[in-house]
């Protein structure tokens, strides 16, 4: 008597795609979303993806496409962007989009900083190839 052994396999494969991202500060990661007119959900906890797949988000973006973009804080490390790629519905490309946060964000860093020290600024420029370029100076008793 042969006996048949057969094993059945329910194998879950998430859509979610995690780009390192490091963000520390919320809110000066809502901040720069606001500044790149990205709108934001502060009040959602969680991302919906492919077939109704879910994960925890702090921040979501609600895409018309139905797959929503999250922020997710990950062990101390800070805020890395979570979505399923393959339904991006962003004007730029990820990598595109994370860049122009990630500029926004450092100078949203910048200006925070300075406001706790003696900074203050004097100029403020985009310059034609999309650099940004701050003129901070010291503020000494008065003078600047």
């Amino acid at each position: 008597m042969s006996t048949k052994l057969f094993v059945v396999f329910n194998l879950t494969v998430s859509h979610f795609t995690r780009l390192e991202s490091r963000f520390l500060n919320l809110d000066i990661l809502k901040q720069s979303l606001s500044d790149l007119d990205v709108v934001y959900d502060a009040n959602s906890t969680v991302i919906c993806g492919h077939k109704g797949e879910n994960t925890k988000a702090e921040l979501v973006i609600h895409q018309s496409n139905g797959h929503d973009i999250g922020f997710e804080w990950t062990d101390d490390k800070g805020y890395d962007l979570v979505a399923d790629l393959a339904f991006w519905a962003q004007p730029y490309s990820p990598d595109t989009f994370l860049g122009y946060l990630h500029q926004r964000y450092a100078v949203n860093v910048v200006l925070a900083q300075s406001e706790k020290g003696n900074l203050e600024l004097h100029q403020y420029e985009t310059q034609p190839d999309g650099k940004i370029r701050l003129r901070m100076g010291l503020h000494l008793n008065g003078v600047s």
